[in-house]
């Protein structure tokens, strides 16, 4: 997680950064401006020098950038420290002695350093804040969920109700109702006394 604190400290990383490179840059540029100029070179001793410091820089600041491969990455370091030592070469050179020229060659050296840091520093910010997001997205809510137990399932319909079923006859004896038995029919006697109802 980003903290403010790590945001303030990455602002008073850049300021200061800021102010070395400024300085150092300076620093190299006259040194390298004027040994250019006592050899001959020219209105191109003001300009060559600004050249060698943009291009050292640059190539700094390229090599953080995230979505280069590694073969990419290399190459631009190579660049970087071929402009980097032809600096330093020429800081070294335009020194009065070999004790100034070192002094003037660790110029480049200090702004490199420093914009070094400043690269580190944004590229964990950056990373962190990209781990942030997948995993904010990561743990988001699915859109909808299902059900384990039917009974909660609201659209599922009504199961059919079976209606119900005729009572059962009455049970009678073997002979079943009560008559004649098959093949046989009442006395006349058991018959008038049917029609008087006795």
């Amino acid at each position: 997680m980003v903290e403010k604190g790590d945001l303030v400290r990455r602002s008073i990383t850049m300021a200061l950064s800021t102010v070395i490179l400024v300085g150092s840059m300076a620093m190299s540029y006259g040194n390298q401006s004027a040994y250019l100029f006592e050899l001959g070179i020219g209105w191109g001793s003001w300009i060559l020098p600004l050249m060698l410091d943009l291009m050292v820089l640059t190539a700094n600041v390229a090599v953080g950038v995230m979505a280069l491969t590694p073969g990419e990455r290399r190459k631009i370091r190579r660049i970087m420290w071929a402009a980097l030592l032809a600096s330093a070469w020429t800081n070294f050179a335009g020194g009065h002695g070999w004790k100034a020229g070192l002094y003037h060659a660790s110029a480049v050296f200090l702004y490199l350093a420093a914009e070094k840091i400043v690269t580190i520093v944004v590229e964990a910010i950056i990373r962190t804040r990209a781990t942030e997001r997948a995993a904010a997205t990561a743990v988001q809510p699915a859109a909808t969920e299902v059900k384990a137990d039917d009974a909660e399932a609201e659209d599922l319909p009504a199961a059919p109700v079976s209606p119900g079923l005729p009572p059962a006859p009455a049970e009678v004896g073997a002979r079943g109702a009560y008559g004649p038995r098959d093949g046989e029919r009442y006395s006349d006697r058991h018959a008038r006394r049917q029609r008087r109802g006795k």
